[in-house]
């Protein structure tokens, strides 16, 4: 008894660490995660040909998407996005709801798309923890291009090069879970968050 409790404890405490929670809460596996899944979503658009148009459509989506990502991803308060000048897109704890970052609401994180490596990058505000999370293979209609081309030249106007950075958070790994917890091969079957991946 006293081993399958030990056994239960160290798994719990590697899928804690393994989630690249940083110390503000917020798990930036899951934030590079949803805006993948946000940025693959607009893939199909073609309906704003502007640059600058497309960033404001993918800033407003993928807050309302990191915002309603269940279970939540700063449960406590709303997460403010904005477009910023550098090509990335930065999470702020906008506690008012007024969609207008104040000198108290603290910044959460950081996402930077890096065409190079096809990949979105999020990282704490320090940029010393960084998970990434693949885009490859998506469809590019011409609004995604325009966001695309835009977002390169303003990285290159600022001097920020995206695929020179390293992931460097640990993302849990379901498989391996496996072989620790006889209840995870049941859960791996389930189709559950992983599906669609």
């Amino acid at each position: 008894m006293n081993k399958l409790l030990i056994t239960g404890l160290t798994l719990s405490m590697s899928l804690l660490v393994g989630c690249g929670e940083t110390s503000n809460g917020v798990d930036l596996s899951r934030v590079s995660e949803v805006s993948t899944n946000t940025l693959k979503a607009m893939g199909g658009k073609s309906d704003i040909q502007d640059g600058d148009k497309a960033i404001a459509v993918f800033r407003e989506e993928l807050e309302h998407a990191l915002n309603s990502s269940r279970p939540m991803i700063f449960p406590q308060s709303y997460i403010g996005v904005t477009a910023e000048s550098n090509g990335s897109f930065k999470g702020y704890n906008d506690k008012d709801n007024n969609h207008s970052q104040s000198a108290e609401e603290e910044d959460l994180f950081n996402i930077e798309i890096d065409t190079e490596n096809q990949r979105v990058l999020a990282s704490n505000p320090g940029n010393t923890e960084t998970a990434s999370s693949p885009f490859g293979g998506m469809m590019m209609g011409m609004m995604m291009g325009m966001m695309m081309g835009n977002l390169m030249n303003r990285q290159r106007s600022a001097g920020v090069n995206p695929a020179s950075k390293q992931a460097n958070v640990k993302k849990a790994a379901p498989k391996a879970s496996s072989k620790s917890s006889p209840n995870a091969k049941s859960r791996a079957g389930s189709g559950s968050h992983a599906s669609g991946k």
